[in-house]
């Protein structure tokens, strides 16, 4: 399981992301409110140590949303279900080609960090 929160009171981070992974905890950290990549990321092995770095940043956390963990082969700082065009058969692409499924399908997206996601018609 998963779950983000929006920060309010601190210069370059506006979301906060926790996914349990098998035997740690990720924190995946946003510069941005909108669903997008993380821009930096931090293991912890309890919920308790990661509560305790937010802590030290001494910001306003808002309630926490739980969502479901990434589909297979998809990225865990990501809510929309995302993933390397060719991951799902063990070859991705090294082109910033993803694959969003929206609305029950698989869609094309070109990334880039200045324009953000532009879906690619077929």
């Amino acid at each position: 399981m998963r779950k983000y929160t929006f920060i309010e009171g601190h210069a370059k981070f506006k979301k906060a992301m926790v996914a349990n992974l098998s035997d740690e905890y990720c924190l995946f950290l946003y510069d941005t409110e909108k669903d997008d990549f993380a821009k930096q990321s931090k293991r912890f092995h309890t919920i308790e140590e990661v509560y305790k770095y937010l802590d030290t940043f001494q910001i306003e956390t808002g309630e926490w949303i739980e969502i479901e963990d990434p589909l297979e082969y998809c990225n865990y700082d990501l809510i929309t279900p995302t993933r390397l065009v060719g991951r799902d058969v063990d070859k991705p692409n090294t082109v910033n080609l993803w694959e969003r499924y929206v609305d029950g399908n698989w869609h094309k997206y070109l990334y880039t960090d200045e324009n953000g996601w532009k879906e690619i018609e077929e």
